[in-house]
């Protein structure tokens, strides 16, 4: 709008500033879209969610995993965009990436197109959205890499809940010849929430790694544990630290489980929690020598 002016700069920050002024007097929630040169971050008095990718359409491959490599890279207080939850091609991935966004959450699909386990694991029954406790970046060996093109995989993490680590593990290369990567979750990672400022107490008795789409659990090791990803695909899971023999994971039909869950106290023989909201809630128990996964239905109703 300013091309071909002689103050531009000047003229364009003012103008973000009045937005800024305007919409902060008048109590009116912002959204910053396409906002991400410096002219806009550096001038947002009183907003801080802002659009970090190109557009996302439906079907199109190539264009979603830059869409998920520009979102995480760019990543202040992030607006991931919107998603369509009937898109076969990545719609419960989209979704996914959504919850570990920490960011808002909206759909292009009409209606009559809602995919509905596509939409519910996000949220609870008032529509409520079950963020992780910071926004998810990538992990420290994929912040230089060009997923599009390495060959590797590209892994993202976030704090969820009130102490697990959350890691989505991707293959966004675009070439045939990278059809399949191998990609890993390991104990050390669980040290990543530090980085968020979130706490990470490595006395932990260890770390427990649940597979959120196999519904599985295994204790992690000194050695990695090796993920096959098989074309435009994602695998998340949540690392969960084992305190005095509890592990606690949440509601398993939620993406984020651990944040469905508020620990109010564990010993070696009781846990109390404060579950947010019904399904099937996931604990892990070693007693006695005895290891095993537990499921609770519906802990919410349980007096």
């Amino acid at each position: 709008l300013y091309m071909g002016g002689t103050e531009v700069v000047r003229q364009a920050k003012e103008c973000n500033l009045a937005l800024e002024r305007q919409t902060h007097d008048q109590q009116v929630g912002l959204m910053n879209c396409m906002a991400q040169n410096t002219l806009n971050t550096d001038h947002t008095l009183y907003s801080g969610v802002t659009r970090v990718s190109i557009d996302y359409k439906k079907y199109d491959e190539d264009m979603a995993k830059s869409h998920l490599f520009q979102s995480y890279t760019n990543t202040l207080w992030p607006d991931h965009d919107m998603f369509h939850s009937s898109d076969t091609i990545c719609g419960s991935l989209m979704a996914r990436s959504k919850a570990i966004s920490g960011g808002p959450v909206y759909l292009s699909d009409s209606p009559k197109e809602f995919v509905s386990e596509n939409i519910f694991p996000l949220i609870d029954n008032n529509g409520k959205i079950f963020r992780p406790a910071a926004p998810a970046v990538p992990t420290p060996e994929s912040i230089l890499t060009n997923p599009l093109q390495s060959g590797k995989a590209y892994r993202v993490y976030a704090p969820t809940g009130d102490e697990a680590l959350s890691v989505i593990c991707y293959n966004l290369n675009t070439s045939p010849a990278y059809r399949e990567v191998e990609s890993f979750v390991k104990r050390e990672d669980y040290l990543l929430r530090e980085s968020t400022g979130k706490s990470a107490d490595s006395s932990c008795d260890s770390i427990l790694a649940f597979n959120w789409e196999k519904q599985s659990a295994e204790v992690l090791n000194a050695s990695e544990k090796k993920i096959k990803l098989s074309g435009f695909t994602d695998s998340l899971f949540h690392l969960c630290p084992i305190r005095k023999g509890w592990a606690v994971i949440g509601i398993q039909e939620k993406y984020l489980s651990p944040a469905t869950v508020q620990i109010l106290k564990r010993t070696t023989d009781k846990l109390i929690l404060d579950v947010h909201c019904t399904g099937t809630l996931r604990i892990w128990t070693d007693s006695h020598g005895k290891q095993e996964l537990r499921s609770i239905k519906r802990p919410a109703e349980l007096k």
